[in-house]
């Protein structure tokens, strides 16, 4: 299972190329190397470029055989729907695990402008840590940290993640 049930959520490549074109280290690639993940092994959008996954993995590791991987799914959206698209993911994101019987330990929805959420699960021995977001008007995304084995998302890892969505330590 390729890092759980991220779903369906393309500006984050975007972000990272042309950052990357400019010389400069993007913010996804700067958190990808703060998780220990710099490596990018998968990388996919679909052919109209409104969905986008990036995978990174540990410097010795592929999105095939690995221990810790940095999932980052984006969806472009209508502007004015970023909002109500963004609580849609949230909530059909939930519906999943569920539907999956994952053991949820957090799933903390910020209702209001923006919405956001945190979420810490396990699914299938796979132990998950994200959020789901929308980084700018148009975009929502799912960010998550995957491991296999308790103690490899450490908590510097999760105050990573949720400074995503403002989220204290």
């Amino acid at each position: 299972m390729r890092s759980s049930i991220a779903l369906a959520l393309s500006a984050c490549a975007v972000f990272a190329v042309a950052a990357g074109a400019r010389g400069q280290e993007s913010p996804l690639y700067r958190l990808a190397r703060q998780l220990g993940t710099p490596k990018l092994g998968y990388q996919a959008r679909n052919d109209a470029h409104t969905n986008s996954t990036q995978e990174f993995v540990r410097a010795n590791e592929t999105v095939n055989n690995w221990t810790k991987l940095f999932t980052v799914v984006a969806t472009s959206v209508s502007e004015p729907r970023t909002q109500a698209e963004t609580s849609a993911t949230i909530y059909r994101l939930h519906a999943q695990l569920v539907q999956h019987h994952a053991q949820i330990s957090a799933y903390d929805v910020k209702k209001g402008s923006p919405a956001s959420a945190y979420f810490s699960y396990v699914i299938q021995g796979e132990i998950d840590v994200g959020v789901v977001f929308s980084p700018a008007r148009g975009i929502v995304t799912v960010q998550q940290v995957a491991a296999h084995c308790p103690g490899v998302i450490t908590p510097q890892d999760v105050r990573h993640i949720k400074a995503l969505i403002g989220y204290p330590g």
